[in-house]
């Protein structure tokens, strides 16, 4: 039995992203920087559109009962936010925790169902040494997936 990790993060990145009436705008990006994230122009003088970027990790060792062996995965994700402020950056990975974490109970295009998802570490806030300077935070997200 195997997961399609393609469709899973296809799942988490659309829960990412922000919805139609959504008042504060952010991007995502899948593995990288998103072209529209970061500032707008000159940088500290001109808007600073906060991110979010996916990334995978690595899986833990399958499990399941004999019935569904390898049926039980725990899938890592990481959720690195980034922001002009630490305000900024901290109000990014809430909402991006919180979006993630939306996930559980869900099933994706491939009927795969995320489990349970929870934190399994908070990141800290990082000053980039930029000028002006940019704050990141790197979350990590356990993913139990089941079959």
């Amino acid at each position: 039995m195997t997961y399609n990790r393609r469709l899973m993060t296809d799942h988490a990145l659309e829960a990412l992203l922000p919805e139609g009436e959504e008042q504060q705008r952010w991007e995502v990006g899948d593995h990288e920087k998103p072209k529209q994230g970061g500032w707008q122009g000159d940088p500290g003088r001109s808007d600073f559109i906060p991110y979010v970027v996916l990334t995978s990790l690595r899986s833990q060792r399958p499990s399941g009962p004999i019935s569904t062996p390898g049926g039980d995965v725990l899938f890592l994700y990481a959720l690195t936010s980034i922001g002009s402020s630490r305000r900024q950056v901290q109000m990014m990975s809430d909402l991006a925790r919180e979006r993630f974490r939306s996930l559980a109970r869900t099933k994706d295009d491939a009927g795969q169902t995320f489990g349970s998802v929870d934190i399994a570490s908070y990141g800290a806030v990082d000053r980039l040494s930029t000028e002006p300077p940019i704050y990141s935070i790197t979350d990590t997200l356990n993913v139990w997936m089941t079959r």
